[in-house]
């Protein structure tokens, strides 16, 4: 986390077998002798194609979608079901400005 801060990297994607959600990190940086406070946000797109019994608590499969645009990022997280359909409505909507 530290190296992504100091490195002006916004954003870690992750999925494969994980729950879907985002949180975002804040901590101290030391720049020239200085504190700055930096902020990294972490995704798990949780996972399409894993066994629902490996899904964990939240059990479902899922799938992301990223729309980058001048000066922002829209991450969408939406459910699979059985049938192999998604709901249009996403299970997470969070936009960042970059």
């Amino acid at each position: 986390i530290r190296w992504c801060l100091e490195n002006d990297i916004q954003m870690v994607l992750h999925g494969h077998m994980h729950q879907p959600h985002m949180v975002q990190i804040k901590r101290p940086i030391s720049i020239n002798g200085s504190k700055e406070w930096k902020s990294l946000y972490v995704c798990g797109l949780g996972s399409s194609g894993a066994e629902r019994d490996k899904l964990g608590e939240f059990s479902q499969n899922t799938f992301g979608i990223l729309n980058f645009k001048d000066d922002s990022l829209k991450t969408e997280i939406y459910a699979l079901n059985k049938a192999g359909t998604f709901n249009t409505d996403p299970i997470l909507n969070r936009s960042i400005c970059l």
